[in-house]
């Protein structure tokens, strides 16, 4: 009997160790994802995207519940087109965490970029809800309205966009193209003064917008 206890304490003893052990790895794991992730920030403004993209995957290997990793490679994949993995890694990130708000956004606009206009537009109603302040989202929802021909609710959103977004050299381009797409919808809807009056305050934005674009809905 006393053998017994003995053997039993053992066991008990050994299977604490084991669990402490199996605690202290994943800990460790976690640590060393978050080193390979601040790796592939630092990789990321060196200008080396697949030596960043291979810091994301380690991190990913590290921790697999990493969202920050999938979310940040994400983004990388974005600067390359490579949608179709845009769209895989902002999933996996959105089911890690559900509040990262630009995980749906370049989520939506992978889906624009792949004429998924429906798709896109229910990424960025959730980046919205989520971030309501993100001017640029509502342009890129304008965009996937006026593919669909729903001439009102792309309006709306390229007004909401003239109206929020900053003039500064970061989001000039968006907010001339916010006013040239507006004008194309109102030259649509007979309103030609409107139309006029925006592809003039596109031009003064973007003085290359005098050549204009490809209509967004050919």
């Amino acid at each position: 009997m006393m053998k017994y206890s003995l053997i039993m304490m053992s066991l008990a003893l050994f299977a604490a160790c084991m669990m402490l052990r199996v605690s202290c790895d994943k800990k460790h794991d976690k640590i060393q994802s978050r080193i390979y992730c601040q790796d592939g920030k630092q990789a990321y403004l060196d200008g080396d995207l697949d030596a960043a993209i291979d810091y994301y995957c380690k991190a990913i290997d590290c921790d697999p519940s990493c969202a920050d990793a999938y979310h940040r490679r994400a983004w990388l994949y974005m600067f390359l087109d490579e949608y179709d993995k845009v769209i895989s890694d902002s999933t996996e990130a959105i089911k890690l965490d559900s509040k990262i708000s630009d995980a749906y956004f370049i989520r939506g606009d992978s889906y624009l970029l792949t004429c998924h206009y429906e798709k896109a537009i229910e990424d960025f109603n959730k980046c919205i809800e989520l971030d309501p302040y993100l001017a640029f989202v509502y342009y890129d929802r304008a965009q996937a309205y006026q593919k669909l021909g729903e001439n009102d609710k792309a309006i709306a959103d390229y007004t909401h966009t003239i109206e929020t977004m900053s003039v500064n050299e970061a989001d000039k381009f968006y907010l001339a193209m916010a006013y040239f797409h507006r004008a194309q919808l109102y030259d649509q809807k007979g309103d030609h003064d409107a139309a006029d009056a925006d592809r003039a305050r596109a031009i003064a934005l973007d003085p290359e917008l005098a050549e204009p674009p490809t209509p967004v809905n050919e």
